[in-house]
């Protein structure tokens, strides 16, 4: 009983990490591709910098044209850095609910929801992780899914201990 127990968590464990390890060679794929998109962006910019350098040196002198355009850029960077400070002080928005009646009662998904929440913050507060939960959780179902005896022993709960206090 054991044995079988041990053998579907560590098929459950198999799976799992190969799941993962799927779903992170992609992350990386596609973390490397933004780094080279970012890096294209970056020398096409570069380029429209020397671009736009070049064409003032036409029209003033040298020294001139890099004033104006070191000039520009800061500018830009400052308009970027208040978009970018306001953004980060936006409050994060919450989840629309539609709003219902009062006599409406609540769907089993948003009691569910509300119950999970609500436990979770308690958790939290007493120091418990929430990996911790999801490993007891995951384990107590393997067990009670693979040993049928022990799941019949939980179900019947006190009746050996009744059935000796009829007999005395």
């Amino acid at each position: 009983m054991i044995g079988t127990l041990v053998t579907g968590v560590r098929r459950l464990a198999a799976h799992a990490a190969e799941r993962f390890q799927t779903w992170w060679q992609r992350q990386a794929v596609a973390a490397v591709l933004l780094v080279v998109c970012a890096v294209i962006g970056l020398a096409a910019i570069g380029f429209a910098v020397a671009a736009g350098f070049l064409a003032l040196g036409v029209a003033m002198p040298p020294w001139g044209a890099a004033l104006l355009t070191a000039g520009i850029l800061a500018l830009l960077a400052l308009v970027a850095g208040l978009i970018a400070g306001s953004y980060a002080r936006r409050p994060l928005p919450g989840r629309s609910r539609p709003v219902r009646d009062e006599e409406e009662e609540p769907s089993s998904v948003e009691l569910a929801s509300s119950v999970g929440r609500s436990l979770g913050e308690n958790l939290n507060r007493r120091g418990v992780r929430s990996t911790d939960v999801v490993v007891a959780a995951l384990v107590a179902g393997v067990a009670l899914g693979v040993a049928p005896a022990l799941r019949e022993r939980l179900g019947r709960g006190d009746e050996p201990r009744r059935e000796r206090r009829r007999n005395r």
